[in-house]
C-alpha cells in the first residue's frame, strides 16, 4: 500500500492540464492490507514514475485514504522538485493495515471532498482499488446483499460521473482465491456508472502513468545522436493513450531559453496510436564546436497534454558545414543538367513537330508560289519522277541517255524543293510552267491528283533537267503563261453495305482522376479510357483510380459511361457526406471525400490530354493554308 500511496502522487500528477489552467488532482487509494504484497512492488515501479513525469508546476495535489472508514490525508500546491519530496516522504510513513474495506463510504466522501473545491479549477480524480466491498460491522452498508451494494455503488458513482470531473480508475491486483481478503471485485460496475475505462496494474510496464493519466506519451530513443552539425534531426516517439482522437502542437523546443525548433509540428494521433517524428533543430551560429549535453524543453500547446517535456541528449558538435555544403552544391549541378536535358529533348520534340507539319502543308498547298515548284507542282514531285519515268520507258532507253542524267534529274529535284522553302518563285520561273506540259483535267471535270505528280514526256524531263544544268532561265522567261488548272476536289464516300462504323460515344474517352495534395505526375496513374457501359472503381485495393493521399483500403466509389456523359455513383457514402447520391455529368465538377479519421481531400474528373498531343494543338493554331 505504501507504494500504492506513491503511485497515487504520481497519478495525480499525469492527469495534469495545459498550463494556463490549475488542476485539483484528488488521489483516493484503498490502504486495506490487501494491498500489502505488492505494496513495494508499486512503490518502486509506478510511483517514481508518475511523480517524475507527471507532475506539473501550479497544480494542487490532494490525497484521501480508505479502509476500515475514508480519511482526509494531506493537501499539497505544487512548485518544483521540494513538493514532490515532501509527497513521497509522506506516504512513505503510511501503512496498508486497514482490515476492511467499505467501498461505498469511501465514494460518498470523494464527492463530497471534490464538490468543495475551488469551482474554477478543473477536478481529476484518480481511484486505486481491487474493487471489493468488505465494510467493518459499525457500517451502514454492513451485512447488506449483493444487489444493494451493487445500487448503491451505481447511485453515488453516478453522481461523480454526471459532474464532468475527469475520473480515472487503476485496478490492483485481486487477492489471492480462498484468502481472507478475497471478495466480490465491483470495478465492473463502477467503470460502466463511472464512464472511466479500467487500467490495470501490471509489474515493469512502460509509460504506466501516461497510460492512467490517457495522455500522449514522448520518448526520444536515442540520447545519444553521436556527431552533428548545427542543423540536425533529433529522432522521437508519441503514442496517443487516451480514448480519444488528439492533436498535438509543437511549438518550441529551448535549451538554455533559445528555441532551436525550425519547424512548428502538428501531429494528429487516433486513440492507441503511436508516431515516428523528427524534430529538426539548428543550434545557435554561435554554439562552440565540442561535445554538449543538451536540457531540452519541448512547448506544447493547450491542444494536447504531453508528458514527459524535459530530455537531455549528448551530441558531438563537429565542423560538417563544408561537407553539407558541398553535397547541396552537387545536388543543385546534377538537378540543373537535368533540367537542360529536359529543355533540350523538348526543343527538338518542338522543332520536328513543327517541320512535319510546315511539309505536310506543303504538299497539301497544290501550285501556291509560296511553297510550290517553278512549275506550280507540289513539293516533292521532282523526287518522284524518277521512278515514274523509269516505270515508262522501254527497254534499252535507259542506255541511251546521257551520262549523269539520272543524278542530274535527282539534283534538279532537291534543287527545287529547297529552293521553295527558302524564297517564293522568281516570275521567269513561273511563265515556265506549261513547258513542263502538265497533264490536265477535261474540261467540266476535276483534275485527279496524279495529274500534278507525273511529266507527259521523255522530253518535258530533259527540258527541265537541262535547263536547271545549264542555269538558262532565259528560255523559261520566253515560255507562254501557265494555264490555271481547276481545283481538285475531294469527295467522301458514302458508306458500303454492310460497312461497321463505331460511334466515338462507344470508345469513350481517356479519362483522368485527380486528387488534391497527391502526386499527379505518377506514369498512367488514374488515367483510363471508359468505353460506354463500362463501370471503373475508385478509392484502394487495386481500384482502377487510386486514393492514395488519405485512409481508403477498399473501392469506395464508381465511374460509369452510359455513351451520352459520365456518372460519379458512391459505394461507400460514408466517405461522401457532402454527396446525397449519384452524380451525374461528373467530369470537370470537385467531389469532397473524408476518411473514417476526418481528413478531407477532393477529387475532380476530366478528359485527358497527353502531352504530346497537347504541343501538336498548340503548334497547329498557328498554321495557315495556302
Amino acid at each position: 500500500m505504501k507504494k500504492s500511496l506513491f503511485l497515487i502522487p504520481a497519478l495525480f500528477f499525469s492527469l495534469g492540464v495545459s498550463a494556463q489552467q490549475s488542476q485539483d488532482m484528488v488521489v483516493l487509494f484503498d490502504t486495506s492490507v490487501s494491498v500489502l504484497p505488492i505494496f513495494d512492488e508499486l512503490s518502486e515501479n509506478l510511483v517514481r514514475e508518475l511523480l517524475q513525469v507527471q507532475l506539473r508546476q501550479g497544480d494542487k495535489f490532494h490525497l484521501l485514504s480508505f479502509a476500515d472508514t475514508p480519511d482526509y490525508e494531506f493537501s499539497q500546491s505544487m512548485s518544483g522538485k521540494t513538493e514532490e519530496d515532501r509527497i513521497i516522504t509522506y506516504i512513505s510513513v503510511l501503512k496498508p493495515m486497514g482490515q476492511h474495506t467499505d467501498l461505498i463510504s469511501a465514494l460518498n466522501y470523494l464527492y463530497r471532498f471534490a464538490n468543495d473545491l475551488n469551482s474554477g479549477t478543473r477536478k481529476t480524480l484518480i481511484i486505486l482499488t481491487d474493487g471489493i466491498h468488505d465494510p467493518p460491522p459499525d457500517s451502514l452498508f454492513y451485512g447488506r446483499d449483493e444487489d444493494f451494494v451493487r445500487s448503491s455503488l451505481n447511485e453515488i458513482a453516478g453522481k461523480i460521473g454526471r459532474s464532468g470531473w475527469n475520473v480515472r480508475l487503476v485496478a490492483i491486483p485481486d487477492p489471492p482465491p480462498g484468502s481472507e481478503d478475497a471478495g466480490v471485485s465491483y470495478l465492473e460496475t463502477l467503470s460502466e456508472t463511472l464512464g472511466a475505462p479500467i487500467v490495470r496494474y501490471e509489474a515493469g510496464k512502460e509509460n504506466f502513468s501516461s497510460q492512467v493519466m490517457g495522455n500522449q506519451h514522448l520518448t526520444l530513443p536515442s540520447p545519444d545522436l553521436g556527431e552533428v552539425s548545427r542543423q540536425f534531426n533529433i529522432p522521437g516517439l508519441i503514442q496517443n493513450y487516451s480514448e480519444e482522437a488528439a492533436i498535438v502542437n509543437l511549438k518550441e523546443i529551448l535549451w538554455e531559453g533559445a528555441d532551436i525548433l525550425q519547424k512548428r509540428l502538428r501531429i494528429n494521433l487516433l486513440p492507441g496510436q503511436e508516431k515516428a517524428l523528427n524534430f529538426a533543430v539548428k543550434l545557435p551560429a554561435e554554439t562552440a564546436l565540442g561535445v554538449y549535453q543538451l536540457d531540452l524543453k519541448f512547448v506544447f500547446s493547450e491542444t494536447g497534454r504531453v508528458n514527459p517535456d524535459t530530455f537531455r541528449v549528448q551530441v558531438n558538435l563537429t565542423s560538417q558545414k563544408s561537407g553539407g555544403t558541398l553535397r547541396l552544391v552537387l545536388l543543385i549541378l546534377l538537378a540543373a543538367l537535368l533540367a537542360a536535358l529536359v529543355i533540350f529533348a523538348i526543343i527538338l520534340l518542338v522543332r520536328k513537330i513543327a517541320f512535319a507539319a510546315a511539309s505536310e502543308d506543303g504538299e497539301n498547298t497544290g501550285d501556291s508560289p509560296g511553297l510550290g515548284t517553278a512549275s506550280g507542282m507540289p513539293l516533292g514531285t521532282a523526287s518522284r519522277m524518277a521512278p515514274g519515268m523509269a516505270s515508262r520507258t522501254t527497254p534499252g532507253t535507259a542506255s541511251r541517255a546521257a551520262p549523269g542524267t539520272a543524278s542530274r534529274m535527282a539534283s534538279a529535284s532537291r534543287t527545287l524543293y529547297s529552293g521553295s522553302l527558302k524564297s517564293a518563285p522568281s516570275p521567269a520561273r513561273r511563265a515556265a510552267a506549261p513547258a513542263l506540259k502538265l497533264k490536265t483535267a477535261a474540261p467540266g471535270k476535276p483534275a485527279s491528283e496524279n495529274s500534278y505528280r507525273s511529266l507527259s514526256t521523255k522530253k518535258d524531263l530533259s527540258i527541265l533537267s537541262g535547263q536547271v544544268r545549264k542555269n538558262d532561265y532565259s528560255a523559261l522567261s520566253q515560255a507562254q503563261p501557265k494555264p490555271k488548272v481547276p481545283a481538285t476536289t475531294r469527295n467522301v464516300p458514302a458508306r458500303a453495305p454492310g460497312e461497321i462504323r463505331i460511334s466515338p460515344a462507344d470508345i469513350g474517352l481517356a479519362v483522368q482522376m485527380q486528387v488534391s495534395e497527391q502526386n499527379p505526375h505518377t506514369i498512367n496513374r488514374n488515367i483510363c479510357v471508359i468505353r460506354k457501359g463500362e463501370k471503373k472503381e475508385i478509392g484502394g485495393r487495386n481500384s482502377v483510380f487510386s486514393i492514395f493521399i488519405i485512409n481508403v483500403d477498399h473501392p469506395i466509389a464508381r465511374i460509369s459511361f452510359d455513351g451520352k456523359g459520365y456518372t460519379f455513383s458512391p459505394l461507400d457514402p460514408d466517405y461522401f457526406p457532402d454527396l446525397p447520391g449519384d452524380m451525374p455529368d461528373c467530369l470537370e465538377r470537385y467531389i469532397s471525400v473524408r476518411d473514417p479519421d476526418g481528413r478531407r481531400t477532393q477529387i475532380i474528373f476530366s478528359k485527358w490530354e497527353s502531352p504530346l498531343s497537347r504541343v501538336n494543338r498548340i503548334m497547329h493554331q498557328h498554321e495557315r493554308n495556302g
